[in-house]
């Protein structure tokens, strides 16, 4: 019989427990594949990689450029130096359709506030807060994550405000994860909410909200955490009705400490309320949507029959006609006589 020393043993362990132990030449090989379209892009993954392997990973990725923007463009990918996870994220069509739809609410709000002549101090800060997509967040000690959209305010390089969507994860991970911007960042990135669209073998759905705050210990010692505003509250019951509730955004929120104490002080702050009934709906529109895009693919003909096209480099324009239009006119409008 092998003995280990402990920490050995342990990680040994470990190892033995996880889903899909493997090092980074195995994390590797499955990137490339992905790159090359020969696995399924359904499912998320788990690779456990030691820090040091995982550097290796990032260098061998670099050397290939069009791996390398594979990697940092089309995949979402987060890692633990704590726990050694590689965790690669597959964004699903429900996943990308349902973020798009939470971002155009946000969008529309901040639109709103930015016109607003009653609010002027508002109106101001709302023009000058920023969509930032889905940047790389440093969480210390070599570790990252890359949250599905955040916002900032001009003048700051960290955000303030990020979402993560949930699909595939567990529920507790994508807590777990949500919390840890704001305390690995000190609280620069002051709020965070996890959206969990994907419950399996139900059609639950629900939100979870954090704030940054200052806390005072038990010695009389402040220091800032993250609190917990929202647990799981469901927008979405497990029958696939909508739930009754509202998610509340601050204009606050989506700003830097300094400029949020500037709305409080002249009384300017103010609140987006999202029903869970429409964050409901617009899952439900996203999910047809995925649903839409797989009936299409199962045909085997993804966009169908028809017309054929094809890559002519040179085409006299005289010859050039508008395709036709879905009832099977052409979209040039008739001049009227007269």
């Amino acid at each position: 019989m092998e003995i280990f020393p402990l920490p050995e043993l342990l990680f040994s362990l470990y190892q033995s427990t996880c889903p899909s132990y493997a090092d980074s030449r195995s994390a590797l090989e499955y990137i490339r594949a992905l790159s090359a379209g020969q696995v399924s892009p359904e499912k998320n993954e788990i690779f456990y990689v030691r820090s040091k392997e995982y550097k290796e990973l990032v260098r061998e990725i670099e050397k290939d450029p069009k791996l390398n923007s594979y990697f940092t463009l089309k995949l979402h990918h987060d890692y633990d130096h704590r726990t050694n996870e590689l965790f690669i994220r597959m964004k699903s069509r429900t996943h990308e359709t349902f973020l798009a739809l939470f971002s155009l609410r946000l969008h529309q709000w901040l639109v709103l506030v930015a016109c607003d002549a009653s609010n002027p101090t508002g109106a101001t800060i709302a023009k000058h807060i920023r969509q930032r997509g889905s940047p790389s967040i440093s969480m210390g000690g070599g570790s990252h994550r890359e949250p599905d959209i955040t916002y900032g305010y001009d003048g700051y390089a960290e955000p303030s405000f990020v979402v993560e969507v949930g699909c595939s994860q567990s529920s507790s991970s994508l807590k777990r994860k949500a919390a840890k911007y704001i305390l690995a960042t000190k609280g620069q990135i002051s709020v965070a909410i996890a959206l969990d669209i994907y419950s399996k073998g139900s059609s639950k759905a629900t939100t979870s909200m954090w704030r940054a705050a200052i806390v005072t210990r038990s010695h009389g010692r402040e220091v800032g955490t993250a609190q917990k505003v929202m647990d799981r509250k469901e927008f979405r019951l497990e029958d696939g009705s909508p739930a009754e509730g509202v998610l509340v955004i601050r204009l606050s929120d989506l700003v830097p400490k300094e400029i949020a104490q500037w709305l409080k002080d002249e009384d300017a702050d103010v609140n987006l309320e999202i029903l869970h009934s429409d964050l409901a709906k617009d899952l439900e529109v996203a999910e047809a949507d995925e649903e839409l895009l797989k009936a299409r693919e199962r045909k085997g003909e993804p966009y169908g029959r028809g017309l054929e096209w094809e890559d002519i480099e040179e085409v006299e324009p005289a010859t050039v006609s508008p395709p036709p239009s879905p009832e099977g006119g052409s979209l040039s409008r008739k001049r009227k006589r007269g």
